[in-house]
C-alpha cells in the first residue's frame, strides 16, 4: 500500500511523462530522474542506518521523492513544454488525490456501516456496488459538465440500443 501511495498524486497524470518525448525535451526530465534517484538512494541508506524503519524506509523514501519530483519539476516543466500555465498538471493531480480520498472514504463507509462481506460472493457484490458508486463519484469530481453529459449520454444510448 505504501508503494502505491505516490500514484494517488501522479497516477492519473502518468501520460505527462510522454510530453517530454513528443516535444523532444528529454534532457531535463532525465536529469531530474537521475538526481532524484541519487537522493533516493542516499536518503534510504541513511534512514536504514540511523532509524528502525527497515524496509519501510525503501518504500516511503521512494514514494515521497517521486511525489516531490513530480510537483517540483515534472508537472511544471511538462506544462512549460506544451506552453500551458505551470500549475495545470498540479491542479489535475490534486483533483485525482481528492477523488482517491473520497472514493476510499466511500468504500470504507460501505464496508463499515452498510455491509461487510463475509464470503467471496458477497465481497464480489460489494465490490461491484462500490465500483458503480466510484464511477459515479469520479464522473462528478473529475469530469467537466460537458464531458459528464457526453459520458452519461453515451452510457444511456448504449443501454437503450442493447435492450430488446
Amino acid at each position: 500500500i505504501l508503494n502505491i501511495a505516490s500514484l494517488t498524486f501522479s497516477g492519473s497524470t502518468a501520460s505527462i511523462h510522454e510530453i517530454f518525448t513528443v516535444t523532444n525535451r528529454l534532457k531535463g526530465q532525465a536529469i531530474a530522474v537521475f538526481i532524484s534517484g541519487i537522493v533516493n538512494m542516499a536518503a534510504t541508506i541513511l534512514l536504514i542506518k540511523f532509524t528502525d524503519l527497515g524496509v519501510y524506509a525503501v518504500v516511503c523514501v521512494g514514494s515521497l521523492i517521486d511525489v516531490i519530483r513530480n510537483f517540483v519539476f515534472t508537472f511544471p516543466y511538462a506544462a512549460h513544454c506544451i506552453h500551458r500555465k505551470w500549475y495545470v498538471f498540479i491542479l489535475q493531480s490534486l483533483r485525482s488525490f481528492a477523488s482517491y480520498v473520497a472514493i476510499t472514504t466511500l468504500f470504507f463507509a460501505v464496508n463499515r456501516f452498510v455491509y461487510s462481506p463475509d464470503s467471496w460472493l458477497t465481497m464480489i457484490v460489494v465490490c461491484g456496488i462500490c465500483g458503480v458508486l466510484g464511477i459515479g463519484l469520479n464522473a462528478f469530481m473529475l469530469l467537466s459538465r460537458e464531458h459528464r453529459r457526453q459520458f452519461f449520454d453515451k452510457l444511456l444510448r448504449r443501454n437503450r440500443t442493447s435492450s430488446p
